[in-house]
């Protein structure tokens, strides 16, 4: 049985996301990613910016299942010479990446999202729902440290 191997690059958002760290899977450094990019962001970028062949996937990335979206690249040709000489490598690429994403069309016409994003936001409104003046005496009581009655 005979397997061709498939020499192309794969890209996930994460690694060109600003707002992760290098544990949660970013590549690259903070300063030229983008915020939240996504799969046809990336896509766009390398086949319109960085004149490669790619194909858009919907697959998830294996740290984060909800993640869905990956962009394979080709960065050689049969004869193995590199398609564009910019970008020779994997880290080449996604730091060409990252560079290109602050200018994609979608970016810069995006509405600013208030610090923290939609996150703090839904933080905010949960503690709002939890501060209310009116509560029943168990939940007063619970917040003035009762617990168990002793005997």
């Amino acid at each position: 049985m005979s397997f061709e191997h498939d020499k192309r690059v794969i890209v996930y958002p994460n690694y060109v996301n600003a707002g992760r760290t290098v544990a949660e899977g970013r590549r690259v450094p903070r300063v030229p990613g983008a915020e939240d990019p996504t799969a046809p962001e990336i896509y766009d970028c390398i086949v319109n910016g960085l004149k490669l062949p790619a194909e858009l996937e919907n697959k998830a990335y294996p740290r984060e299942a909800l993640l869905r979206g990956r962009v394979r690249v080709a960065l050689r040709g049969p004869d193995g010479k590199p398609l564009n000489p910019a970008v020779t490598s994997r880290s080449k690429l996604l730091r060409e990446i990252a560079a290109l994403l602050p200018r994609h069309p979608a970016r810069v016409n995006r509405p600013k999202q208030p610090a923290g994003g939609a996150a703090a936001a839904a933080a905010a409104a949960a503690a709002a729902a939890g501060s209310s003046a009116s509560g029943s005496k168990q939940q007063v009581s619970a917040k003035k440290g009762g617990g168990k009655k002793k005997r």
